[in-house]
């Protein structure tokens, strides 16, 4: 099912770009910072820490309208979470930093300085780490830490779910040069464990979010800006 809905969004992309003759288009970078957390749903929640991350990618905006456009791109997504517990023994550190590819399609709205956007997207994982440290609280113990890649797939030997759908919003500030400066907030829709897991713990569920701040660069087909 998630591998249909990813082929859609790819089906889409492939649309825009044949209907790019319609208006102007633009070509572009961004990056950004993530800060990115996941809200598990447990039937007492749990707390995590937020992580900081990142995005990076390339960007297309087709032109609908004179204020209105559709945006989309690939771009790679840094999420995930950590938290830190601790008692008169110890403290233990974890952290889960998985990384997505993934396909965003925004409706725009820009105009005056003022940049907008709204949709959908499907993202894949690609890569990603998580970290655990324990650190005693007596000085004559030393730290222990560990280190492992994370699976996507869903396997009992996988970590998350290889797709997630979810949504975002972006606000900011646009330049006549074509400089972006936004903040984005982005939630998933899909459980990000695997079905085996899901299952067992029924009325449990894990989903992404994160807030980012981004800087885009956007060009016209002739090398200008907007």
């Amino acid at each position: 099912m998630k591998t249909a809905k990813l082929v859609a969004y790819m089906a889409a992309l492939l649309l825009l770009f044949n209907l790019s003759a319609a208006g102007q288009v633009r070509f572009g970078v961004k990056a950004g910072l993530n800060l990115a957390n996941i809200d598990y749903k447990t039937p007492v929640d749990n707390a995590h820490d937020i992580l900081p991350t990142f995005q990076v990618g390339g960007v297309v905006e087709i032109g609908l309208a004179e204020a209105l456009a559709i945006n989309t791109g690939v771009l790679l997504q840094g999420k995930g979470y950590r938290y830190t517990k601790e008692n008169d023994a110890y403290t233990a550190k974890y952290s889960s930093n998985p990384i997505y590819l993934q396909v965003p399609v925004q409706l725009v709205l820009h105009g005056k300085g003022v940049y907008a956007a709204i949709g959908p997207y499907a993202a894949m994982g690609v890569m990603g780490k998580e970290k655990f440290e324990l650190i005693p609280a007596s000085n004559e113990i030393g730290a222990t830490e560990e280190k492992a890649n994370l699976n996507f797939g869903n396997d009992q030997t996988d970590d998350l779910r290889l797709f997630e759908t979810g949504a975002g919003v972006e606000l900011g500030y646009e330049s006549k040069m074509g400089l972006l400066f936004t903040f984005n907030y982005q939630v998933g829709f899909t459980d990000t464990r695997p079905s085996y897991y899901s299952d067992a713990y029924i009325g449990e569920k894990a989903t992404n979010w994160a807030a980012s701040f981004c800087v885009t660069y956007l060009i016209d087909l002739q090398g200008n800006g907007k």
